[in-house]
């Protein structure tokens, strides 16, 4: 298959460190005039499109532009509206809007997004066009849990929900998540297969809510669905434990990390191009292209400086202030490096959670050799106790005399993503 040029990339995924608004933004940057934020509908399609298990839009997570309503119908019965691509929260506006129940919340009481009774009506009378209505108190009937079970292939195709998440090609792509059970070697002798998880929102399930404590508002959320993986689980025949390939399709919370796809508007059918996940691979490969230049300051003074790998090469890290985690940052070049002394064992105190290590620069400065400018840490980190109880952080460090190029600064990934410009200008540059 011939990867195509940049220009021809008509779906590209975003994932953004800053959450929902900058992943969105970016991807309605990219969809251009015409294009749009990719609906759940979209992402199936791109999975039929993709077809293997291991492709990247099988094995990602993807936040929509599909929503889910709660509310009151216009009789008093409790019901749930399907709206791809349309409705309050089918613009970035919308979608901060409601969510904005739970953000601007000071008590962090609030949990969900929120629309008003008035804008639930206009959705299910479709004057935003056309969407899908379950009856709830009929969805609960089917299901001993609804929201947790695992479900087999036929329980989606004949779930009014599912069919509506999943849009006009629910069959398609029940198949295929069959096919990739039978590929995996799931044990489908005895049980049929489990394939997804048809989730609400885990902090603002349905089954609890009481619409009256905040009345005149309906419950919204986006809709995200998962990668499939191997789970162990009870099935809901007899109750036995049972090994299924299964995905959850799902209500976005505000908190979750959000990876949201453009399309542009002549794409036609494609696969998801991986977009921002591949930038870290970009700035590996292309990094002597992006390097930013600086005058080093007469007699500047870095410092002992922990140095890491960073694909073939070294570089140091950028430094930490005061006693924290390391910051896993590469920032300048090093030519050589030469050992300094015998290896150390250091040791530091815990501080706090023992699973985060934290040290200052100045520990390692006390220890260092004069004529060493750089250390790295060839142990894994290992906790020592005291009176049964975890004391001390403790690893091996080599110290090194390191040939450090001060004249170039390695690109900062998160100055990158703070522009949208900026972010395609390398992933462009790696094509």
């Amino acid at each position: 298959m011939v990867r195509p040029s940049f220009e021809q990339i008509g779906v590209m995924s975003f994932y953004h460190p800053n959450g929902l608004i900058p992943s969105w933004e970016f991807a309605k940057k990219f969809a251009g005039d015409g294009g749009r934020v990719a609906t759940l509908p979209d992402i199936v399609a791109a999975r039929i499109c993709d077809d293997k298990l291991e492709g990247f839009a099988w094995d990602n997570y993807f936040t929509t532009a599909s929503a889910e309503y709660f509310g009151y119908s216009k009789k008093g019965n409790l019901i749930l509206i399907v709206a791809h691509g349309i409705g309050p929260m089918s613009t970035i506006e919308g979608v901060k809007k409601a969510y904005s129940f739970q953000y601007n919340d000071k008590n962090c009481d609030n949990r969900g997004g929120r629309i008003s009774q008035e804008e639930f009506c206009k959705l299910e009378s479709g004057q935003y066009g056309e969407v899908s209505i379950i009856d709830l108190e009929a969805l609960k009937k089917r299901y001993k849990y609804p929201f947790l079970e695992q479900l087999t292939g036929m329980d989606v195709s004949h779930e009014e929900l599912m069919r509506a998440r999943l849009g006009k090609k629910y069959l398609d792509y029940i198949r295929i998540c069959l096919r990739f059970s039978e590929e995996a070697k799931i044990d489908l002798t005895e049980y049929p297969a489990n394939i997804i998880t048809m989730s609400d929102a885990s902090n603002c399930p349905y089954l609890f809510q009481v619409l009256e404590t905040n009345p005149g508002l309906a419950v919204c959320h986006l809709l995200s669905v998962g990668s499939p993986l191997v789970t162990h689980h009870q099935n809901s025949f007899d109750g036995q434990y049972i090994t299924s390939l299964i995905h959850d399709v799902s209500c976005h919370e505000w908190s979750n990390g959000a990876r949201f796809v453009g399309i542009k508007a002549d794409a036609g059918s494609q696969s998801i191009n991986p977009g921002t996940n591949d930038l870290d691979w970009c700035l590996e490969e292309k990094w002597k292209s992006l390097v930013t230049t600086r005058e080093a300051p007469k007699n500047e003074k870095l410092g002992v400086r922990r140095l890491m790998d960073y694909g073939e090469y070294c570089f140091t890290e950028v430094p930490k202030v005061g006693e924290r985690m390391d910051t896993g940052k590469p920032e300048f070049f090093v030519r050589l490096k030469k050992k300094v002394g015998p290896v150390v064992f250091f040791r530091t105190t815990i501080g706090g959670y023992h699973g985060f290590v934290k040290y200052g620069l100045n520990e390692i400065q006390v220890i260092c050799p004069r004529q060493a400018n750089a250390y790295e840490i060839i142990s894994d980190w290992q906790s020592i106790q005291k009176n049964k109880r975890l004391k001390w952080h403790e690893a091996i460090i080599q110290f090194y005399k390191a040939d450090i190029v001060t004249s170039e600064v390695y690109p900062d990934k998160d100055k990158i993503l703070q522009n949208y410009e900026d972010t395609m200008r390398v992933l462009k540059i790696a094509y």
